[in-house]
């Protein structure tokens, strides 16, 4: 059994943990603050601040925290059915426990829900990713068997 799948899963879930876990001590305090309302933060800096620098950057940012750990992920689980759709699920839970500490915990975060569809959509990226790769790495493989 190859442990390196499993090794790097559980780095970029430790890592995940670490960044959003954090309790926040800076000025920036939002503790027990919760947002619903899809897409709301990003609809308020484009009416009211006429800019979407931080937001976009915040939705890309939880976008590119997941994709590491559901390729890996996929890596481990890479003889499943329906992979992507399962480390998608997986990613999703993932996402929403982190959401719930941070509600539940005094980390001085905010529960948003714009956070766990963004988390989502990487898990997605990521297990798509992993299997776009796993197809080129077996054309590849194949290629050189022939010559």
């Amino acid at each position: 059994m190859n442990l390196l799948p499993i090794i790097f899963t559980f780095i970029s879930a430790g890592a995940i943990c670490l960044i959003t876990l954090i309790p926040v001590t800076s000025g920036n305090v939002a503790d027990g603050s919760v947002n619903f309302d899809p897409f709301s933060n990003l609809k308020l800096n484009l009416v009211y601040r006429n800019h979407l620098d931080v937001p976009i950057r915040n939705l890309s940012a939880n976008i590119l925290l997941f994709i590491p750990f559901t390729f890996f992920l996929s890596w481990w689980l890479r003889h499943s059915r329906q992979l992507v759709v399962m480390v998608t699920f997986l990613g999703a839970m993932f996402s929403c426990g982190i959401e719930f500490a941070q509600y539940y915990l005094p980390l001085g975060r905010a529960t948003d829900i714009d956070d766990w569809i963004m988390n989502t959509l990487g898990a997605f990226i990521g297990g798509s990713l992993f299997v776009i790769v796993k197809y080129i790495y077996s054309v590849i493989v194949i290629n050189k068997r022939r010559q």
